[in-house]
């Protein structure tokens, strides 16, 4: 009886270990690390510990520390960088449009939520 039951323990533990490792690389595709995006935003907004000025935007996304980060970067005047960590939330289909989530805190304060940009299947949330 052990003859015959280790091997089929060893196939059935390989074949389980092939799918999680198939299912990871395929989620880790959706993922888009280190494309470059561009964003507007018409008003002042805070992501993370951030307040953003109303302008124009290059957001990089990148892993750092085992963390997703959004670097925000002035096209035009300021072209400090400011770093939010993020968290990924997959679409159940690739995204048609570039959209922006807002949380009104107060009538001086918005909050950005999450980014999805056009292209991408999966969500930036703040």
């Amino acid at each position: 009886m052990k003859a015959w039951f280790a091997p089929h323990v060893l196939r059935w533990g390989a074949a389980i270990f092939a799918i999680i490792l198939l299912g990871t690389l395929v989620s880790a595709q959706n993922v888009p690390v280190g494309k470059t995006y561009d964003l507007t935003l018409s008003a002042p907004a805070r992501v993370g510990d951030v307040t953003l000025a109303a302008a124009t935007y290059r957001v990089t996304h990148l892993m750092e520390n085992g963390q997703h980060v959004m670097v925000f970067k002035g096209v035009r005047g300021d072209k400090k960088e400011y770093r939010a960590t993020c968290k990924m939330r997959e679409l159940r289909a690739v995204a048609k449009y570039d959209e922006q989530h807002f949380a009104e805190l107060s009538a001086k304060e918005r909050v950005l939520t999450s980014l999805v940009f056009a292209g991408d299947k999966v969500e930036h949330v703040f």
